[in-house]
């Protein structure tokens, strides 16, 4: 008998699983290069899943967290709304009313030993919920909501959000809806308590305070600039922000008449062939309308050559050439 368990001795051949990239993520176990390059893989194995998660008690509570981490929050929505086998949608689907032991415990009640219909392992979902959805954060070194990490994840096909927490400071909202191509961001800061807000330098010309820049604004105060976000102190309060969806107008140079209308077959498509790009540029000559979302990039480095892929505001392909 092996350490593993098994009678006989398991493969050397490295076995990739989205457990394993999510937990090696979750855990900062790589540098920022292999993260960006995990990230990427992680996303490959759920679109080799047919857009579904394949994790488990260890994984899936990190699951939607790495994904959001490493730039790929559509992706995480996605696993949030969907209710194909296995996921969070399939089982109220299916009669739940309370986390289940097993995703397909309607289909397993004859074996109570292991078929809980009260069991939180993949209730942790929550945790993404309260605070990459609605944003509403701790931190670590100022514990106990008295600093607030906000982060809210806005999405289209959510289109509204409103959390409350009542922290020992106060009600904290985190409150948010879309129409159209503008978000409504109502937010609440409790008594003696302050919010930091970090907003990507890539969107902060679309975020406004009270209708001004956030520039412009009295009642926050800009604190750093930092891993490609500008840093705001937000005051305890009551806020209204405003976000203008920004539109993707830059096209990607892969055609677009050979992708499928479906994102995942489309994500699936561009990363399977991302090295093609580079082989065969003749073939990159045909632009799509910007209305796909699909943007191409090359930036020069001395390393090499970059290419990225984006769908949305999020990475999904990322290929060195040397």
């Amino acid at each position: 008998m092996f350490a593993s368990g098994t009678e006989k001795r398991l493969s050397d051949k490295p076995v990739e699983t989205q457990t394993g990239y999510v937990l090696a993520l979750n855990m900062n176990l790589l540098s920022e290069d292999l993260r960006r390059m995990a990230g990427l893989r992680l996303a490959d194995r759920i679109a080799a899943n047919d857009g579904r998660l394949g994790t488990g008690f260890l994984g899936t509570p990190y699951l939607l967290a790495a994904l959001t981490d490493i730039g790929h929050v559509d992706i995480a929505y996605r696993l949030l709304q969907s209710t194909k086998y296995p996921s969070w949608g399939y089982l109220v689907d299916h009669g739940a009313t309370t986390m289940w032991e097993r995703w397909n415990g309607d289909q397993m009640r004859g074996d109570p030993s292991m078929n809980s219909y009260n069991h939180y392992a993949y209730g942790a979902v929550a945790d993404w919920i309260y605070r990459y959805a609605a944003g509403i954060d701790a931190l670590p070194d100022d514990p106990g909501f008295h600093t607030i990490r906000l982060h809210a994840n806005f999405d289209r096909r959510l289109g509204s959000l409103d959390f409350s927490y009542e922290s020992v400071y106060g009600t904290i909202r985190s409150a948010w809806s879309i129409s159209g191509d503008l978000v409504t961001w109502n937010l609440t800061v409790p008594p003696n308590t302050k919010g930091e807000l970090p907003v990507s330098t890539d969107h902060i010309g679309s975020f406004k305070l009270d209708g001004r820049p956030l520039a412009k604004s009295g009642r926050i105060h800009f604190l750093r600039q930092a891993d490609g976000n500008a840093w705001y102190e937000v005051p305890a309060g009551k806020y209204a922000f405003h976000r203008y969806a920004r539109r993707i107008t830059r096209a990607t140079s892969i055609s677009s008449r050979r992708l499928e209308h479906d994102e995942r077959k489309a994500l699936s498509w561009i990363c399977q062939r991302r090295r093609d790009a580079f082989r065969h540029p003749s073939k990159r000559k045909n632009r799509p309308s910007s209305r796909r979302g699909f943007r191409y990039s090359k930036s020069h480095a001395p390393a090499g050559q970059t290419l990225e892929v984006t769908l949305g505001d999020s990475l999904v392909a990322a290929v060195m050439r040397n």
